[in-house]
């Protein structure tokens, strides 16, 4: 989001945040300006009928100034999406360097297969086959090698934040 800067001025050892108090706005070119991930920052979800609701406020945290020349409304803001998607596709690439052993050679082929997994109550993962997922709802993959290659091992670094 981005607000301009003839709302609450540029300096006077300003500092704007958002609601949740984690997150501040930033100023840069004649905007105020803030990001934030739908569940971070304090960010609030609900669902309204066949929408899920993603609200926050930006705010005046801090103003020192003997004379104010403007004032400090909370603007708040909202992000609505259907709470239904239907023909979600992706595609998936795996890009990585070549490593080779001196002296060895061989061919094979690295097969995968991705699906969707969910904790349950214990913090366990596993599949479940009606589970329904949420516009925003955090989402986990479970990797299985396929077809393995004796000795070749794979190991997933990181995580991956997609926007749809």
């Amino acid at each position: 989001m981005a607000v301009d800067e003839c709302v609450y001025g540029t300096g006077e050892s300003l500092t704007l945040g958002l609601a949740g108090g984690d997150c501040e706005a930033s100023y840069d070119g004649g905007f105020w300006g803030s990001e934030t991930q739908l569940d971070a920052c304090g960010t609030s979800v609900a669902a309204d009928g066949d929408k899920i609701v993603f609200q926050n406020s930006l705010t005046v945290e801090s103003r020192e100034s003997a004379i104010v020349m403007h004032s400090d409304p909370d603007i708040t803001f909202t992000c609505e999406y259907s709470s239904n998607v239907d023909g979600v596709s992706s595609s998936i690439s795996v890009l990585g360097e070549t490593h080779t052993a001196q002296g060895s050679t061989s061919d094979g082929t690295f097969e995968f297969t991705l699906n969707f997994v969910a904790p349950d109550k214990d913090g366990n993962f596993g599949t479940a086959a009606d589970d329904t997922m949420i516009v925003g709802e955090r989402v986990y993959f479970d990797v299985t090698n396929t077809n393995p290659i004796n000795g070749v091992s794979f190991v997933v670094q990181g995580t991956w934040l997609c926007n749809l």
